[in-house]
């Protein structure tokens, strides 16, 4: 009765083992997922922060050309602004000239104004994209955190399964061998039965 319930714990075993092992195959998809995901941000990230680079590169570029454009209306507001002193010594004959020289003047100061708006939006890009790479900086220590730790789940993991599947291999050589005892105990017990009926049938004689 002991080797018999014996057998029946050993097959329980046995299953508990095969659910574990399947646990486990299905905890290596999850992860395998989770580490592809991770690689793929890491990737993202990287291409990301090259792109914020470049932007930052032309950016840069801006910064010179608007500086260019600020020299270039600063010269021409102080070249109006000696035409229209030169327009006032020459009395009515230069009024015309005043008016061009004024208008010049205008026209310079509204330059200087978009420039320096320009400017302003350029420093914000710049801003941005340095706040924006730092944030990228961080998603992309994460992601390699989270693949560093999904490899070492799935090592753990495949660990685990090579464990299970030796457990429930040595469970299946111990069910096998209870079996056989079982048996070996059933022809013990018909044999034993046996010798009792021959010994009660010498008693008798």
């Amino acid at each position: 009765m002991a080797a018999t319930t014996q057998s029946s714990s050993m097959r329980e075993i046995s299953q508990t083992m095969e659910s574990l092992s399947e646990s486990a195959a299905h905890v290596a998809e999850a992860v395998e997922g989770v580490l592809e995901n991770a690689e793929r941000t890491v990737e993202t990230t990287e291409r990301m922060v090259t792109r914020i680079g470049e932007l930052n590169a032309h950016a840069g570029r801006i910064g010179e050309i608007l500086e260019v454009i600020r020299e270039i209306a600063d010269r021409s507001d102080l070249l109006a602004l000696n035409g229209a002193l030169e327009a006032s010594h020459a009395g009515e004959a230069g009024r015309g000239f005043a008016l061009v020289a004024a208008e010049m003047r205008r026209l310079a100061e509204r330059v200087t104004a978009s420039v320096k708006d320009v400017r302003g939006l350029v420093e914000d890009i710049r801003q941005s994209g340095s706040s924006t790479v730092m944030a990228t900086e961080e998603s992309k220590k994460l992601a390699m955190l989270t693949s560093e730790a999904a490899r070492k789940i799935t090592l753990v993991t495949q660990q685990q399964r090579s464990s299970t599947e030796q457990v429930s291999e040595g469970v299946r050589e111990l069910t096998d061998v209870v079996s056989q005892s079982v048996a070996a105990t059933s022809q013990t017990r018909a044999s034993s039965e046996t010798l009792k009926d021959r010994a009660d049938r010498l008693a008798q004689i």
